[in-house]
């Protein structure tokens, strides 16, 4: 069951937005099922999840080569 979210409305506004966005909040409440619900099919968005070993240490070391290879691999 998906429930409705009070920041969908907010998220909605800034996705036509070209700026990078972080969504973040405590764990197991339904964050990455509402950006993949309100995303579908969009090409133009990516969602990364920082609690895996390999992204949270890319973006951990603030190397830009390492994370502009890891957007373009995604």
């Amino acid at each position: 069951m998906i429930y409705k979210r009070d920041v969908a409305g907010l998220l909605e506004e800034w996705l036509d937005k070209r700026e990078i966005k972080i969504l973040y909040g405590a764990r197991q409440v339904g964050k990455t099922t509402l950006l993949r619900k309100m995303l579908g099919s969009r090409r133009d968005a990516v969602i990364l999840n920082c609690e895996r070993p390999a992204v949270a240490d890319i973006f951990e070391g603030s190397d830009l080569v390492r994370i502009k290879a890891l957007l373009l691999v995604v």
